[in-house]
């Protein structure tokens, strides 16, 4: 019995036995992907979100991912020969640099005394360097990056340096920057007026280009003394970057995806492509016919005659998909958006697409045996496969209403659940199904398991939760304890059961749903979860908003959140043993472990423990009294919404701390206590 609750293309691309999940759709990358760098007419390196570094050796064709050490996300990469290069990265306090000398097969951070966060790296020889970013932060090494020197313009970010030799450069922020002393003096040339510039770039010591917001492109044939405007075009345009082929041909790319290029200096710009490919963040040229381009989701463009014409050499389609389930060690499936399968013979090495026959989203996957399986969706759709997923028959559920759940407990015998309290039941092998009643008709049902053929359970909106132990005949409802989205439903035994919730905690039973115990994970913040798993009946596995993946060893005692390096929604997770495994979700995002999920982060030694903490007076209307059992040391409180978002923040220094919530609304609320190694949370109620 296979049944989950709620790319592709892998010849082209490769990943490092470091990474502790691999990209399978989109390939090369499914993150965001921020500067592109060639050092040769072969190899260049890519950079992006959550640390993603990714190198090619054959211009382009394929990509390694090479092992960054961090999960920041990276904004620029300049090498300054075959071997030495950098990347600057990071949010607003949260600024890195990282350094290789053996052409990107290890990457040491360097320490630059500054946390500010850093949108652009620039060398103009070996040994000096200019990093830029948040509140007008301008970093200079004249050491390899070894030893950083600060200094300010301004307080808005910078995002673009460029020097024509080691004491003349420039830098874009509100303004147009110059120096002529090697940065220890910047004048505005930009004749005070305000130009939000985003990318700078110069052919010769005098000819410089700028692309920037409200669809501009300005030039300057004077080392920056004046500059005209060469391009007005929509307001509502934004180019992001600007490269030059030579002296003569250059390409514009754009926030809105398009793709301009010119071919008499900037004097004019004609469209290649407009949209076509949405968010490119940067382009660059490896000789005077061969360009990249690189955007949204790993989108990875070439030209090889000088930026006319652009195709695309990432590959794999950006559906969401909804479930993931495997029938043996190879074989697999996904399912999702506009009524999207994917089928894979060899554990995801390849994966080929397969008509659908409907072009209604598809929710949930189940297969009864390796050659039988069930599909269900929206408006009511249910597919079968009798052959091992290579044809698919629609088959007639009597509802429109939604299907957001699919389960059987042999190939004959199905259930499944979805929009208006809808319970649908087949003995036929879906030849024909059944409204099953007794059920709330005003809720949304999520998930069904079944952990033997008489006993079931449901679980949907608003904390609805029931039971049968009569094959559907009948329905119980059973206290979840709240009223949060329940969103997937798994029981590794007869009594022991978890529900992934909206709120981003785990529910667990242990007496057959009897009653519910709600666990929270070991992670600063807490986003919805949508799918739960469990290998055995110590392993188990939650996935969530922002690529989070959490992880049980112990039954589902604690959990803790692994390393998967995507932002994107995961709604699927399926493991076919103890380390190798899937999510699926947002954006086409496919990935799979062969290391039980790898690592956890950050908060691994906290342990979730009780009766530290008290809490007065509770309800409160204004002050509550947050008193700890534990001497804080250093400690921090929370204060979260039911969804998770943190509302207030402060540090506990002393057993006994005065909080006031008279700015919070009426409502519930949790409380999260962190101290040394322990964390606590506990429910409060503001009237």
């Amino acid at each position: 019995m296979k049944c989950m609750l709620f790319l592709i293309f892998g010849f082209f691309f490769v990943n490092t036995s470091n990474a502790q999940w691999t990209w399978q759709n989109p390939l090369p990358t499914g993150n965001n992907l921020r500067s592109v760098f060639f050092t040769g007419s072969n190899t260049g390196y890519s950079v992006g979100e959550l640390g993603t570094i990714l190198k090619t050796i054959d211009g382009g064709l394929s990509w390694t991912t090479l092992f960054s050490g961090t999960a920041k996300n990276l904004n620029s990469v300049f090498f300054t020969d075959t071997l030495t290069g950098y990347v600057a990265g990071g949010c607003i306090e949260n600024g890195i640099i990282l350094k290789t000398i053996d052409g990107g097969s290890t990457w040491t951070t360097l320490p630059t005394g500054f946390i500010d966060g850093l949108n652009a790296i620039y060398f103009p020889d070996e040994l000096t360097g200019y990093a830029v970013g948040e509140k007008g932060i301008i970093l200079k090494t004249t050491d390899g990056g070894n030893t950083w020197s600060l200094s300010h313009y301004g307080s808005y970010s910078i995002c673009s340096v460029f020097f024509t030799d080691t004491n003349t450069g420039y830098i874009l922020n509100s303004y147009i920057l110059k120096t002529i002393d090697g940065g220890t003096t910047w004048i505005d040339i930009s004749n005070n007026g305000v130009y939000n510039g985003n990318s700078v770039v110069f052919t010769d010591p005098n000819t410089g280009y700028i692309a920037g917001s409200q669809g501009k492109i300005l030039k300057t044939c004077d080392a920056g003394t004046t500059w005209t405007t060469m391009l007005t075009g929509d307001i509502w345009t934004d180019y992001l970057s600007i490269s030059f082929f030579n002296d003569s041909t250059g390409t514009v790319v754009s926030a809105q995806g398009a793709i301009l290029k010119s071919n008499d200096a900037g004097v004019t710009w004609d469209t290649v492509s407009i949209g076509t490919y949405p968010l490119l963040f940067s382009v660059c040229s490896s000789d005077d016919s061969t360009g990249y381009i690189v955007g949204y989701s790993g989108t990875t463009l070439i030209s090889n005659d000088g930026g006319t014409s652009w195709f695309a050499i990432s590959n794999g389609t950006g559906s969401t998909f909804s479930s993931v389930i495997f029938t043996d060690d190879l074989t697999g499936y996904v399912v999702g958006g506009s009524g999207t399968i994917y089928k894979t013979n060899d554990g995801g090495l390849h994966w080929t697409s397969i008509p659908s026959g409907t072009g209604n989203s598809l929710s949930s996957v189940c297969f009864p045996n390796d050659s039988i399986g069930y599909i269900v969706g929206y408006n009511g759709i249910i597919l079968k496969t009798n052959n091992g997923g290579i044809n698919w028959d629609i088959m007639p559920s009597g509802t429109n209403h939604s299907l957001e759940s699919v389960f059987f407990t042999d190939a004959l015998t199905g259930y499944a659940v979805g929009y208006y309290g809808t319970i649908l039941k087949t003995n036929n092998g879906g030849v024909t199904w059944s409204a099953l009643s007794g059920v709330p008709s005003n809720q949304f049902l999520h998930s069904v398991f079944f952990t033997d053929e008489n006993t079931g359970y449901v679980a949907g909106g608003y904390g609805t939760l029931l039971k049968t132990v009569n094959a559907g005949q009948t329905w119980t409802t059973i206290s979840s304890g709240g009223a949060d989205e329940l969103n997937s439903i798994y029981f590794s035994d007869q009594n022991t059961g978890y529900i992934a919730c909206s709120g981003g905690n785990i529910l667990r039973t242990t007496d057959a749903g009897s009653t519910w115990s709600s666990i929270w994970p070991n992670i600063y913040q807490w986003y919805p979860l949508y799918s739960v798993y469990f290998e055995d009946a110590n392993t188990g596995y939650a996935v969530g908003e922002a690529g989070t993946v959490l992880k049980t060893v112990n039954g589902g005692t604690y959990w803790n959140q692994v390393t998967c390096l995507t932002d994107n929604y995961l709604f699927g997770v399926f493991f076919t043993d103890a380390n190798t495994g899937y999510v699926a979700g947002s954006n086409g995002t496919i990935l799979k472990t062969t290391e039980g999920g790898g690592s956890f982060v950050g908060s691994e030694k906290l342990s979730i423990k009780s009766g530290f903490l008290k809490i007065y007076p509770n309800p409160s209307s204004d002050k509550i009294n947050v008193i700890t059992s534990i001497k804080p040391g250093q400690g921090n409180m929370t204060i979260l919404s039911l969804s998770g978002q943190e509302l207030m923040k402060k540090n506990i220094t002393e057993r006994s701390t005065n909080v006031d919530i008279s700015v919070l609304p009426s409502g519930i609320y949790f409380v999260k206590v962190v101290l040394e190694e322990s964390v606590q949370i506990v429910k409060i109620i503001k009237e």
